[in-house]
This record gives C-alpha cells, sequence and structure tokens, in this order.
C-alpha cells in the first residue's frame, strides 16, 4: 500500500458510489498519510477538509477534466469569474449528457424487451444522476444476463446499442485545461498517460511540458483499468518515470479507485492506497494538500 494516493472519486463522479467521507475513513483504516480526490468534471466539496483534519489525515481535492484523449487532474484550485462561469456550464451539459445517453439506452433495451428503466436502476445505485456504468452493471448485477459489466458492454456493442459520452457537448482540450489549472492554482497533473492513444501521447507530452505540467502518474493501474497493451503495471510505470525524469517534472501516481465499483478487467475493486506516492515523492508536490 502506497501511503499517498493523488486520484481516487466519490459519488460526485459519474461513475462513483462512495462519499467523500466515506472514502476519508476508508483511507484513515487503511492507514494512509494522504488521499486526494479528484472527481469527473465536478467541483469538489471543500467541506471535506475540515472533516480530513478531524480524522487526521492530509486531504487533496481537485478535478480531473475529460479532455480529447487524456484526462488532466487540478489540485488545490480557486476558480473565478469567467472561467467559473464556464466550468459550471460545461459540468452541467456533461452531467444531462451522461444521463441522456444511459437513458437512450434503456429505452432501446426495453424495446428489447429487458425489464429495465432509468428509476429501477437510479434505486439500485442510490444515484440519480445515472450514466452508462450502472446501466451495464444492472444488466450483470441485477438481472444476472452477464457474468461482468465488461461483458454487458461488449454485448450492447455488438447490438449497436452502446452509446458514446460526450454528444454535442465538446470535451476540454487539454492543453486549455492545463492553462486554466494555472490560472486557479498550479497542480497539474497527467492523469494514466497510457491511457492516451500512441497516436498523441508524444506531442502532448511535449506541449504539456512546455506549458508547465507539473506532474505525470507513474504507479496505476492500468492494467486493471482497461489498458490494451501487453507491457505490465510496473513496466509502464518505470518508462512513465523515465520519461518524466528526463525533462525534471515530479512523479504522481493513484489508484483511480472508484470503489466499490469494479475495476474495468472485473477484478476486485481497487482501494484508496492501491497505487500511489511514496513519501519522498510527496514532498515534491506536497502543495497540493491541506
Amino acid at each position: 500500500m502506497k501511503p499517498f494516493d493523488l486520484h481516487n472519486h466519490s459519488n460526485l463522479s459519474k461513475d462513483g458510489q462512495t462519499s467523500g467521507r466515506d472514502l476519508i475513513d476508508l483511507a484513515v483504516t487503511r492507514g494512509m498519510e494522504g488521499l486526494g480526490i479528484c472527481d469527473h468534471d465536478e467541483f469538489p466539496d471543500e467541506e471535506l477538509y475540515e472533516y480530513a483534519k478531524f480524522r487526521g489525515i492530509k486531504l487533496a481535492l481537485g478535478i480531473e477534466f475529460t479532455c480529447e484523449d487524456a484526462h488532466i487532474i487540478g489540485y488545490n484550485l480557486n476558480i473565478r469569474g469567467e472561467d467559473r462561469s464556464f466550468l459550471e456550464d460545461r459540468f452541467s451539459q456533461l452531467r444531462q449528457d451522461y444521463v441522456d445517453v444511459a437513458t437512450k439506452m434503456i429505452c432501446g433495451l426495453q424495446e428489447g424487451g429487458v425489464d429495465i428503466s432509468v428509476a429501477k436502476v437510479q434505486s439500485r445505485y442510490d444515484k440519480e444522476n445515472i450514466q452508462k456504468l450502472f446501466v451495464m452493471k444492472y444488466l450483470a448485477e441485477e438481472l444476472k444476463q452477464f457474468p461482468s459489466w465488461a461483458e454487458a458492454r461488449a454485448s450492447l456493442k455488438q447490438q449497436g446499442n452502446y452509446l458514446k459520452d460526450g454528444t454535442g457537448v465538446s470535451k476540454f482540450c487539454p492543453q486549455e485545461a492545463i492553462k486554466l489549472i494555472h490560472r486557479a492554482g498550479e497542480g497539474s497533473i497527467w492523469a494514466h498517460p497510457y491511457l492516451t492513444s500512441e497516436e498523441h501521447r508524444k506531442e502532448y507530452f511535449n506541449s504539456f511540458v512546455r506549458l508547465g505540467l507539473m506532474a505525470v502518474e507513474a504507479n496505476y493501474g492500468y492494467v486493471e483499468n482497461g489498458y490494451k497493451g501487453k507491457e505490465s503495471n510496473l513496466a509502464l510505470e518505470r518508462e512513465v518515470r523515465r520519461q518524466v525524469g528526463k525533462v525534471g517534472l515530479a512523479v504522481s501516481g493513484g489508484s483511480d479507485s472508484h470503489f466499490p465499483l469494479k475495476t474495468y478487467s472485473n477484478l476486485k475493486p481497487i482501494l484508496p492506497g492501491d497505487f500511489g506516492i511514496t513519501e519522498d515523492e510527496f514532498r515534491k508536490i506536497s502543495f497540493m494538500f491541506r
């Protein structure tokens, strides 16, 4: 277990189920020293800082921006003015898009005779703003039509009833996300770079460095989270460390925990602290925590 984990999701995220307080409790129970919560395209609940202080653990709150073929995390942000208004509007659009996509998939399943509805999925997962992950989980876990949600996903793709998120809603440009983060703070992290396509990886890395990117995730559960290459997590971590070392960036890392949801590969759920950084690595980016 790693003492500091900078990549976790609460139920504010489209695909999260656990409250921020429960995540903090879990991290404390596991003996962690620092926890990062960076929900997808949502402003953080800053009241969690007080609770983390009460529980005796360092906390970093931020946003994971869903960008074109990359995810950028910004921590310890003070977003105001036009940037705040812009993000409020964009986050609202994305939130509604996820719900619309899930609703369309459910309608398609109903037309095929499947006993499913928006209300049933909402109730099963105690989540009002459902997204397509919960539709697939419902098929596997409630209706027992598939051994796992990943197999439900494959079947829906074959049927032509697997819709992409972001229809009509532009994703963030990663370079613009980094600029926005730096206007509001300075803690920009490139999340899971090996989930970015090979086509963009080198170009992005070079441009991110020029923009003053702070850190890149090295220690991360690539295999558990859908990486399609043949390299192991350790091999990918070594390569990331080699690349960031050449340009003097800091190293970040995290589990990408969506506890208690299982991983893409249908292994056991990843827990906060399963991936992350050491005490020495933490010192280089400690300003992100309170």
